[in-house]
């Protein structure tokens, strides 16, 4: 996604964004991590990217790579189709920054509303049937660390999300 491109307008950053994708799928990359929850300059500042923004510019992205995989397969016929994983809701690259930054574990709700969001984003773009492509979804299960601080995983906090989880059976979840 477009996170080194964060300080650029959503128009820029997501012309790098689609061309780095198409790199990588072109290079022969198979798990592809569809990350677009971080701001871009000429986002609100003060709320958070809606899960419709969000799941938005997934789909264009995932666009982009279906593209570059149907090209890759003109030259290399045998290459295995991406699979995808969406979703961010992670601490920044390199752990969490402040001290206590609230950590609190994916909400059920959350974590549906993201999969309806992203499934319907994906039906309006034409790509319905790349859904079984989507392997992992990024959830945030309790487990933290910073300069500071860890924050261990606790089986308890996450059992309510682990349990819906079920409901989705070729899915896993991804934490980084």
């Amino acid at each position: 996604g477009p996170l080194v491109w964060a300080s650029l307008p959503e128009a820029e950053a997501m012309a790098n964004s689609k061309e780095l994708l198409r790199q990588c799928v072109m290079a022969g990359f198979t798990k592809i991590h569809l990350d677009t929850s971080m701001k871009l300059a000429d986002d609100p500042k003060d709320e958070r990217l809606s899960d419709d923004v969000i799941a938005e510019r997934g789909a264009v992205l995932l666009e982009v790579c279906e593209s570059a995989y149907q090209e890759l397969l003109k030259t290399k016929p045998d290459a295995v189709r991406p699979a995808y994983v969406i979703g961010s809701e992670v601490p920044i690259p390199g752990g969490a920054q402040e001290e206590d930054a609230g950590l609190q574990v994916t909400s059920v709700s959350d974590f549906e509303a993201a999969l309806a969001t992203y499934r319907r984003k994906f039906e309006e773009h034409g790509i319905a049937d790349r859904w079984n492509d989507v392997i992992g979804v990024v959830v945030q299960p309790g487990v933290e660390f910073g300069d500071k601080d860890i924050h261990p995983y606790d089986r308890g906090a996450a059992k309510e999300l682990c349990s819906a989880l079920k409901k989705h059976p070729n899915v896993v979840f991804e934490g980084h």
